[in-house]
């Protein structure tokens, strides 16, 4: 019996590979084969299916690269080229541990493969939504209103479902021979989504024209008239089950990008309601900024009281919500606000919850009211068939 001690390191792994747009990750992996050659080519490819989470059948991968010849097994050596295509892009090197041979040779190899970072915060731990263009005339205003809200609000991980064509051209541009293999490990980051927004969007056609209406005499204006109406669903993409769903007029006056943006506050109010993170002197500060808050907007500060839970299912209800004051925005930073304190203790506020104050708050009764819920460890409020992250 034959005993191999060596290292191969394919590719050099010096400091420069531990960059900040990748890190290397080490899978361990036994292969077996008719010689030295082959073993080690079966434990690269156990390493790649661990790594990619691809289930790799090893025997038919073997009897594919063997054939016999007057009763003798040989090895087709040309069909070996084949595996350095399926570990190219994300094998960095390897290193081997051990090879013995006695029938056959077993190799067990340390392979190095660079996984990309993503720059920016990590998303892991926010929950991924998708805004599915609304149907309707004109509702490209409304969809782009209520996605940039998200993003604002830093609530969800908000993914791209729209610009196809873009990706398919610089994915195709990453995989051609102009882009190095360091480039490619970009390549299999697109991340599954948790939540689907849809919705449509119906145009008023008995509405005037600038949706106000006035007496036929006199001219006097009495009022305005909504121009349209817009529908919405949340939907909870694994188990297509709607977590919330809801409705809003549409004002002429207000467009539809500010009506998706209200979306988008009925939305987080279900879910993510904002939250107090500090407090001092009649002053608090919220964990949400400019874009998705606006200064001059009044809240109700409510303490989470007495846990409920639902005598028929014993399902959770969260928490009953105690009112302890009233604030209004004053300040906001990208990523933060600050409030002021109109009534209330200020020193009772610090974790509360905000909720919109009630004439702010627009639903036209097909979306939840805002009620009792349950607060999750990461600061999310746990649906009904959800669980916090």
């Amino acid at each position: 019996m034959k005993t191999f001690k060596c290292v191969l390191l394919l590719a050099s792994l010096s400091a420069a590979a531990f960059a900040s747009s990748e890190r290397i990750v080490t899978v361990s992996a036994t292969g077996y084969g008719a010689n030295e050659h082959l073993a080690t080519e079966d434990a690269l490819i156990s390493a790649v299916g661990q790594f990619k989470g691809v289930d790799v059948d090893h025997e038919q991968i073997r009897l594919m690269m063997q054939q016999k010849t007057n009763g003798n097994v040989e090895t087709q050596h040309s069909l070996s080229g084949g595996t350095s295509l399926k570990t190219r892009g994300g094998v960095k090197g390897y290193e081997i541990a051990d090879i013995t041979c006695d029938q056959r040779c077993t190799a067990t190899l340390d392979v190095y493969f660079a996984e990309y970072n993503s720059p920016g915060p990590a998303s892991e731990k926010r929950r991924k939504i998708v805004v599915s263009p609304f149907s309707g005339i004109n509702s490209s205003d409304l969809t782009d209103g209520l996605q940039a809200a998200l993003v604002s609000s830093r609530r969800f991980a908000v993914l791209d479902r729209q610009h196809n064509d873009e990706y398919e051209q610089e994915k195709a541009l990453l995989l051609s021979s102009d882009a190095s293999q360091k480039e490619q490990i970009r390549i299999g980051q697109v991340m599954g989504l948790d939540y689907l927004i849809v919705g449509e969007y119906k145009e008023n056609a008995q509405a005037p024209e600038g949706g106000e209406y006035a007496l036929s005499l006199t001219g006097e204006r009495l009022g305005e008239i909504p121009s349209g109406i817009v529908k919405y669903s949340v939907i909870l993409l694994a188990t297509r089950q709607v977590m919330k769903q809801g409705a809003l007029s549409v004002y002429a006056s207000e467009g539809l990008e500010q009506t998706g943006k209200k979306i988008s506050e009925q939305i987080i109010d279900a879910i993510y309601p904002l939250r107090i993170i500090s407090t001092s002197l009649n002053e608090v500060t919220i964990n949400v900024g400019s874009g998705f808050i606006e200064a001059g907007q009044t809240y109700s500060a409510f303490q989470r009281g007495e846990k409920l839970i639902d005598p028929y299912h014993g399902e959770s209800l969260g928490y009953k919500e105690l009112l302890v004051g009233t604030v209004e925005v004053v300040e906001t930073k990208p990523k933060y606000s600050i409030a002021r304190v109109l009534e209330g203790d200020w020193r009772r506020m610090k974790g509360g919850i905000l909720r919109l104050a009630r004439s702010q708050f627009v639903d036209d009764g097909l979306g939840a009211t805002p009620g009792s819920v349950e607060v999750g460890s990461s600061g999310g409020i746990i649906l009904p068939g959800s669980r916090a992250n």
